[in-house]
């Protein structure tokens, strides 16, 4: 299937410049899809659902995200059981977006793909991308309407779609430490493989996104 909108491919050390560019000109929402491996996945994933963007919008726009949160959370009470820990010694908040480096070595990649969506508001970039629906990952409508509420609520607007990775950058992210666990709690519950097989603790993913300008998200 031919992928059904425009996109640009440029060097990993352009791409965040780029990605500023491309938002001033308020010209649809650009997102950056990762190299060629990960736009591929894209791709295929787009394929595989059969709903338009605009049913799968509308869809977004009558789902209740904490409801859904709720609901998600207690389908397995048992998984997503919080246990307390303390808050780390340590912290390394997030300041930077990484789909358009290599995973292993941080190195600009020589070739990241951006994609510029006819969408007006970025919160519904999964909708128009068709992303999730695999394994513990969101189904697109799902993703929509949560980015939206945090859109409204932190200035959270997604940046990076790179297959099971998603980033975002963050206007104005929580302040205080009891902000900060609401929304850990909030982004455990969407994303737990962050917490499960990343930092482990609830109370260390709040730590990294107080006052932190990037969000990231992975499901294996």
């Amino acid at each position: 299937m031919t992928y059904p909108y425009p996109y640009e491919i440029v060097t990993g050390a352009a791409a965040l410049k780029r990605l500023h560019e491309l938002r001033a000109s308020k010209e649809g929402i650009p997102i950056i899809l990762g190299g060629k491996e990960k736009f591929e996945r894209v791709q295929e994933c787009y394929s595989f659902i059969d709903s338009t963007p605009e049913e799968l919008v509308a869809k977004a726009a009558t789902l209740d995200p904490m409801a859904w949160l709720k609901e998600r959370e207690e389908e397995d009470s048992e998984y997503f059981k919080i246990k307390e820990s303390d808050w780390p010694e340590e912290t390394f908040p997030n300041d930077a977006l990484s789909a358009h480096l290599d995973i292993r070595s941080r190195e600009p990649l020589d070739e990241v793909y951006i994609t510029i969506l006819p969408a007006s508001d970025t919160w519904k970039a999964a909708c128009y991308l068709k992303i999730g629906g695999w394994n513990s990952m969101p189904n697109a409508h799902e993703h929509s309407a949560l980015w939206r509420y945090w859109e409204e609520r932190y200035g959270a607007k997604v940046a990076c779609i790179a297959d099971d990775v998603i980033e975002f950058t963050v206007e104005h992210p929580p302040q205080t430490r009891a902000e900060a666990m609401e929304l850990a709690r909030q982004q455990y519950i969407y994303c737990a493989d962050i917490v499960h097989q990343g930092v482990e603790s609830v109370e260390a993913l709040a730590a990294i996104i107080l006052k932190a300008p990037v969000w990231y998200f992975w499901w294996d």
